[in-house]
């Protein structure tokens, strides 16, 4: 048989001892977990003639123990003849070896044969595999012999190994976090195993040898004590985003070579950004109760950077209130894991929390490492400090240093107090961000950031903060100047000259509610540039006067003098 280099190497670490003890085992029977079907050669010389039976019954790698019977399916081989005597061997390991035959006539010279296994061959075997062959046998002599197929029998049971695998530091659940492992290595150590002795040698390995240490025991105060070794980060670097198997091998041993069973474990980068939960049935960050559906408020947490299944997503919903009791609930992400995770919280965490906030955030664990979201503040009902935001960018709607007479509902917001004793006083830090009237309707007039308050009549206030986005505002800024002064005076109030397109959006802003537009903004009452050239001298300029979106357009001459006014710059809206 030949030799890798890597067991050649400990070959010639071993050699001294393996002089003196003799004898060798192999490893120790299947491991833990169903695998899916497997092969082997088998025939003469080690090469078999035909590919394997075929088990069509055999459902995710196994055979389910509780079948009345199987079928073990003989494809048509090449150099099938009359005359043939096909066989199977059923080789098990606690019911023994199950033979039967068939002798290839006519009818079945061109098809597959099928050979029956009653469950009595099946059920004792459960937790075991059974290996299958067939045979082509002519004048009473085996001529010819099949690839053997594994046939785990259910859900197979590890027979113990003669040592322990090895342990490594941060493993959690199966899983190595890279977080979880220091520069200088990650600690790894064998148990004490019966036999333990001075003169032997314990290597561990990862994926067969692909990476090797040992120990040698050398001093009798080693003996009954855990073997200690470091595997080194960078090795388990190269490995991150796969799943590793680990052994332990110790030579010298009385009984041999004794090997352990393998374990397995997923070597995994440390767990991205966390991005905020979301709640579908809230508004931004508002919840009202009476527009939830059933019996649940759902909460998700989409899929995060590097997500991967084994993680641990655990859910915590905690009200202001205090009541009810805090929610959480966890949830293992599975191996399909790139789908949105639902947390179905009780309504009456939101019922029992109404004109108040609710923190919802999650903890992700991965090994034994735990990554902390961001908490996302929900406000349920019609909580007045919840803050608000809004971005008019997908919107046509320019507005001026006065608001049109009749704002379009997508760009005013209730904002009503309800708290203490009425009437209220409401106030604005900040008029060019937005303005509140009387009844709490909230008007944006600006980009930025404001605070909002209310005043109850026995004095208690409460406030919140809006921010606005995405909303152009149209300033005056000459009464008269020809197209290129026109461009230099919007640019040194650092506004951009408005295009025709931009013109028209304030036009229909305030048309008819608010009548002509000039004239309620208080301008003059004759035409203003655009940015917009036609060529030959000529640009368009607009009638915001007008009474017609399209027909306030007129092309003029660069030299004209009109008025100017100008438009915030775009950037300022992203």
């Amino acid at each position: 048989m030949a030799t890798t280099k890597t067991s050649a190497r400990r070959a010639t670490i071993a050699a001294p001892v393996a002089g003196r003890r003799g004898g060798t085992k192999g490893k120790a029977g299947p491991v833990g977990t169903a695998a899916p079907v497997a092969t082997r050669r088998f025939g003469r010389g080690g090469r078999a003639d035909h590919p394997a039976p075929e088990i069509p019954d055999m459902q995710n790698g196994m055979l389910d123990p509780e079948l009345p019977r199987t079928i073990v399916r003989v494809p048509n081989y090449a150099g099938k003849a009359l005359g043939d005597s096909v066989g199977i061997v059923w080789d098990a390991p606690q019911s023994g070896q199950y033979t039967d035959s068939f002798p290839v006539s006519g009818p079945s010279l061109n098809e597959p044969i099928e050979f029956r296994v009653k469950g009595e061959q099946i059920k004792p075997n459960e937790g075991r595999t059974v290996l299958v062959h067939f045979t082509v046998s002519r004048g009473g002599v085996v001529v010819e012999t099949s690839d053997v197929v594994s046939v785990p029998i259910g859900e197979q049971i590890a027979e113990p190994g003669d040592v322990e695998p090895p342990a490594i530091e941060g493993v959690a659940g199966g899983v190595l976090n890279l977080a979880d492992v220091p520069d200088s290595g990650a600690i790894a150590t064998v148990a004490p195993y019966a036999g333990m002795a001075v003169g032997q040698i314990v290597f561990i390995d990862i994926n067969d040898s692909d990476w090797e240490s040992h120990v040698i025991i050398s001093d009798p105060g080693q003996v009954g004590k855990p073997v200690p070794f470091t595997i080194p980060k960078s090795a388990l670097q190269k490995y991150s985003g796969t799943t590793i198997t680990l052994g332990t091998v110790v030579t010298g041993h009385e009984n041999g070579t004794i090997e352990s069973n393998p374990l397995q474990v997923r070597v995994l980068e440390p767990v991205g950004e966390l991005p905020l939960v979301s709640v579908p049935e809230a508004i931004g960050n508002s919840l009202v109760p009476e527009d939830i559906v059933g019996d649940f408020v759902e909460v998700v947490v989409a899929p995060y950077p590097g997500i991967a299944e084994g993680d641990k997503i655990m859910f915590r919903w905690v009200n202001a209130s205090g009541t009810p009791a805090p929610f959480s609930q966890e949830m293992t992400v599975s191996g399909s894991p790139q789908r949105d995770y639902v947390f179905e919280v009780p309504r009456n965490h939101a019922d029992l929390n109404k004109e108040k906030s609710a923190s919802l955030s999650y903890t992700v664990m991965r090994g034994t490492t735990q990554s902390q979201s961001e908490a996302f503040v929900l406000w349920i009902g019609e909580a007045f400090e919840a803050p608000l935001t809004v971005d008019l960018s997908k919107f046509r709607y320019i507005i001026g240093e006065k608001a049109p007479v009749i704002v379009p509902d997508y760009a005013k917001f209730n904002r009503e107090a309800k708290f203490g004793t009425p009437p209220y006083n409401y106030t604005t830090a900040d008029e060019t961000v937005a303005t509140i009237d009387g009844v709490g309707i909230v008007t944006p007039m600006g980009n930025g950031t404001a605070q909002i308050s209310a005043t109850d009549s026995r004095n208690e206030t409460r406030s919140f903060t809006i921010t606005v986005s995405g909303l152009k505002t149209m300033y005056f800024v000459s009464p008269s100047a020809n197209f290129s002064g026109a461009a230099a005076a919007c640019a040194a109030a650092g506004l951009d000259v408005p295009t025709v397109d931009d013109l028209k959006a304030f036009w229909v802003t305030y048309f008819p509610s608010s009548g002509p537009v000039a004239q309620y903004m208080d301008w003059l009452s004759y035409p203003f540039w655009t940015g917009t050239a036609i060529g030959a001298g000529t640009a368009y300029a607009y009638d915001l006067n007008g009474p017609d979106e399209q027909q306030n357009v007129k092309g003029r001459n660069e030299t004209d003098y009109l008025q100017v006014v100008g438009v915030t710059p775009g950037l300022a809206n992203a």
